[in-house]
């Protein structure tokens, strides 16, 4: 079911400013009180609004009730806590089945966000390039190759907000200068090879 949108009005005195996407990026000034205005027009304009499903009343005592919404009939249960959900508190995220309750006791709270199934470890990625020519023997020649690319990465994720993983940010660390100590003995070590080659 499509909803209609309201249109958007005039911060200062409330009056309508136009629907149309294109009306609306020319609009500097309210008509009205005159009030000057920036306006972004989002691509989200221009969408329809969908409407959310309605609840199924509860007509016969036999099925279970909402817990939320005891004239409600349940649908699911939450994944969670196992409370009963009809379909307007029924929450659908990340592949789990929330009431509103248990979807918001996982925000602001230091515990891992219930709704990451998992989270890529770039620190795991840095050693592993690091250390995985020195653990093979074979191929140690490449070391100094992986080792400069595990300081790229390295630097480059330091860049971004901390991770909510426990140590994962000293790891990284550690595993830069790892690597950036390993990228210089191998560079180091290459050059000799050259000169002592070449100056026999």
């Amino acid at each position: 079911m499509v909803a209609t949108r309201s249109p958007l009005t005039c911060p200062g005195c409330r009056d309508p400013l136009g629907t149309s996407p294109l009306e609306l990026a020319a609009t500097t000034h309210c008509r009205a009180c005159g009030a000057a205005l920036k306006i972004h027009v989002l691509p989200a304009l221009s969408r329809p609004t969908r409407s959310g499903r309605t609840a199924a009343e509860r007509t016969d005592g036999a099925g279970a009730a909402c817990y939320f919404h005891a004239g409600k009939q349940a649908e699911i249960p939450c994944d969670r806590c196992g409370r009963f959900l009809c379909a307007l508190c029924h929450l659908d995220v990340g592949g789990q089945h929330l009431c509103p309750t248990c979807l918001g006791d996982g925000a602001g709270t230091d515990r891992p966000l219930i709704l990451e199934r998992e989270r890529f470890r770039w620190d795991r990625l840095v050693w592993v390039l690091t250390l995985a020519p020195l653990a093979t023997i074979l191929f140690w020649f490449v070391t100094p190759v992986s080792a400069l690319a595990g300081v790229g990465i390295g630097l480059w994720k330091l860049r971004s907000p901390p991770s909510r993983i426990s140590r994962s940010r000293l790891s990284l660390i550690v595993g830069t200068i790892v690597a950036g100590s390993l990228a210089a003995a191998g560079v180091a070590g290459l050059v000799a090879m050259v000169v002592t080659a070449f100056g026999r």
